[in-house]
């Protein structure tokens, strides 16, 4: 018997344009692929600093309601990817995935697409759960 971490590896080919054009279903798809791509080398703390960070976000977000009030925030997501990712080698896919999907959340630069921006982190957390993610 196979267990959910046996599984083939879906496909991690982001979808092209802005993320709030992106297909529910490819957000999905894309977010579980990311999680499995890292599930062995990339600690659950790696991924929760990250999404801490992007917590603060939707927090700010959440109190103001305008995504310019938190575009700069969100571009600073870029640089700390690649700290993170110049720090320890193993981050580095997930930093340059991470940060297509930063790139693909300004590009929209509205609130449809910060939410979905949201959405797929918090998937990459959950799916990096279920798929075992290093604990340390």
């Amino acid at each position: 018997m196979t267990s959910h971490k046996d599984q083939a590896t879906p496909s991690l080919k982001l979808p092209q344009g802005p993320i709030d054009q992106w297909q529910e279903e490819e957000l999905i798809r894309c977010s579980e692929a990311l999680a499995k791509n890292i599930s062995k080398d990339v600690k659950t703390n790696q991924v929760r600093n990250f999404f801490s960070g992007v917590l603060r976000i939707k927090t700010d977000f959440a109190v103001n309601r305008k995504y310019e009030d938190v575009r700069l925030a969100l571009l600073m997501l870029k640089p700390k990817l690649a700290y993170a990712a110049g720090r320890q080698n193993k981050v580095k896919s997930f930093a340059e995935e991470m940060t297509k999907v930063v790139e693909a959340t300004l590009q929209a630069g509205n609130e449809e697409g910060l939410k979905r921006f949201f959405l797929f982190v918090e998937s990459v957390v959950a799916y990096h759960k279920y798929y075992g993610g290093k604990d340390n």
